[in-house]
């Protein structure tokens, strides 16, 4: 900056020895305003760039934490959906499998006292049944026909006893 401000002032003590001091004013005002008017520009472009700097850092800053947010709660809302959604699924698998377990084990039990009901259980009686029925006998008593399995408070529906536990 030393060299231009030297050479402007050469330029101009020149131009005012030679041609008079109209000349050197007129040489003087048109730098000193060309200076004054670069510098004022300079330093509202400055001002300019400055400002529109930090209000677009502050757009960026506030664009970027609301994308980041609205991210990260799209993230979390679309886990949590599927979540949920997987678990909804499974839930709804496992007592749809549940519920036919349970028809077929509740259908079998009652077909399997249909069948026991309109039978003939003195002939549908087993060996199988005979040992269940001794194994129900208390200790040092046996088994003798005519008495149910195990005590009963009200009489057979088929009619007499086939099993009776007597006593040693």
């Amino acid at each position: 900056m030393l060299p231009t401000f030297l050479e402007a002032t050469l330029v101009m003590s020149i131009l005012g020895r030679r041609y008079g001091q109209a000349y050197f004013w007129t040489a003087f005002v048109t730098v000193a305003s060309f200076v004054a008017f670069t510098l004022a520009v300079v330093q509202r472009r400055v001002a300019l760039t400055l400002t529109l700097t930090l209000a677009l850092t502050r757009t960026l800053t506030l664009t970027l934490t609301l994308t980041l947010t609205l991210t990260l709660t799209l993230t979390l809302t679309l886990t949590l959906t599927l979540t949920l959604t997987r678990r909804v699924a499974l839930l709804n698998d496992i007592n749809e499998a549940d519920n036919r377990i349970f028809t077929r084990f509740f259908n079998a039990m009652i077909n399997n006292e249909a069948v026991r009901s309109f039978t003939n259980e003195p002939r549908a009686s087993t060996p199988a049944v005979a040992a269940l029925a001794a194994a129900r006998a208390p200790r040092g008593y046996t088994l003798a026909q005519g008495c149910p399995l195990g005590p009963r408070r009200a009489p057979s529906p088929l009619g007499s006893c086939r099993h009776r536990v007597l006593p040693p």
